[in-house]
C-alpha cells in the first residue's frame, strides 16, 4: 500500500540521519523506517496531484477542459493557485 504524509522537514531529516538507530533499537517496525527513508519527497511548490488515468479518461470521453478544471486532485497543491 502507499500513502502520502505530512511531516516536518526537521523531523524528517532526524529520521534519515537515524533510521539504522531506530531500527537496531526496535523502536517501531524496521519496513515502516525503510519506508520513510526510500520515500520520495514532493518537491516545494508543486501543483495539485491528479490521477492521469481519470483525466485520460475523461478526455477519450469528450469531457472539457473546465470539468478536469474542477475535479478534486489526490493531493492538493503545495502553492497558491493563481
Amino acid at each position: 500500500m502507499k500513502i502520502v504524509i505530512d511531516i516536518d522537514e526537521k523531523e524528517y531529516k532526524t529520521i534519515l540521519a537515524n533510521a539504522k538507530l531506530y531500527k537496531d533499537k526496535s523502536w517501531g517496525s524496521a519496513e515502516v523506517w525503510d519506508a520513510i527513508v526510500k520515500g520520495k519527497p514532493l518537491p516545494k511548490g508543486h501543483g495539485e496531484l491528479i490521477d492521469k488515468d481519470v483525466v485520460l479518461d475523461m478526455m477519450n470521453y469528450g469531457i472539457l477542459e473546465e470539468y478536469i478544471n474542477v475535479m478534486g486532485g489526490v493531493i492538493p497543491a503545495d502553492r497558491e493557485v493563481d
